[in-house]
């Protein structure tokens, strides 16, 4: 009998501290709603460990509804706990309090706009932030966001902006790290113009005809064989100018088609470039 009587106490003093636990939890966000943000922090705090979501939540609205409290990476922080744990903490709730918890924005599609809404206010932040470790960050945290396509377009643009400094390894990390970049075009035509800067330091004609012969796509193969060309025209040597135009095949080249054109260039200048090599 006595065994009884004092597991029917237990479950007394259990219903009733969880009674109390809500009622708390209700006062915590009244005083949300009555600006009273330190009693509703520490409302939250002390019942996190037993109403993980529910708490999480509450200080969700404190860091992002607040001025004296404002902190955005902590209101994400904090949601992401509130959305994670919500089945474990609705299924621990009586249907009442469940109706009572969710009139006050504490239920799976709110939860979840309210995280949209807190990823929008932070790619808003970083478009100012020029950052590209941030808008790195943000993506890998936030992958199925609805900004993640426009913030991928401006970490791109903003990698691109830095390359422009820090030489064609930069470049070639972009063009690994997103292959399929909206500026594949532009990342192309980058590491074209810095493949060439960093290969033709003096302008020299052996330098200009080995970029020729290793880079025989690059658009600026032409402005190389342009380069090749003033070398000859300063030096004034009938010999070696006339030397230019039997390596190029120039005038056999304007007698051909397009295609034959195109064969004979890539011809010439490999054997100009070998010529260089041999000197």
């Amino acid at each position: 009998m006595k065994g009884v009587l004092v597991v029917v106490c237990i479950i007394s003093l259990s219903f009733s501290t969880a009674n109390a636990q809500s009622k708390l939890l209700s006062n915590g966000f009244k005083a949300v709603s009555q600006k009273n943000y330190g009693i509703a922090f520490e409302v939250f705090h002390r019942l996190a460990p037993k109403h993980q979501s529910l708490c999480a939540y509450g200080k969700t609205l404190l860091y992002s509804d607040s001025k004296e409290f404002y902190a955005l990476d902590s209101a994400l922080f904090f949601m992401r706990i509130a959305i994670e744990n919500y089945e474990k903490g609705f299924q621990g709730y009586s249907n009442k309090e469940r109706i009572k918890f969710s009139a006050l924005g504490w239920n799976k599609p709110a939860l979840e706009r309210k995280l949209d809404n807190l990823v929008h206010m932070k790619f808003q932040e970083l478009v100012w932030a020029n950052s590209i470790q941030k808008w790195n960050n943000f993506m890998l945290q936030y992958k199925g966001c609805n900004e993640f396509s426009l913030a991928l377009r401006y970490r791109d643009s903003l990698w691109m902006d830095s390359c422009a400094h820090e030489g064609l390894f930069c470049i070639q990390g972009l063009e690994i790290v997103n292959p399929n970049s909206e500026f594949q075009q532009d990342i192309g035509r980058m590491m074209d113009k810095l493949a060439f800067e960093e290969w033709v330091v003096e302008n020299r004609e052996d330098e200009l005809a080995t970029y020729i012969l290793y880079h025989p796509e690059s658009q600026y193969v032409s402005v190389a064989e342009d380069e090749i060309y003033q070398i000859y025209l300063r030096e004034n040597d009938t010999t070696r100018f006339k030397s230019l135009f039997v390596l190029f095949h120039l005038a056999l080249a304007l007698q051909r088609s397009e295609e034959h054109t195109s064969e004979l260039q890539s011809l010439s200048r490999i054997s100009y470039a070998v010529f260089c090599l041999k000197k």
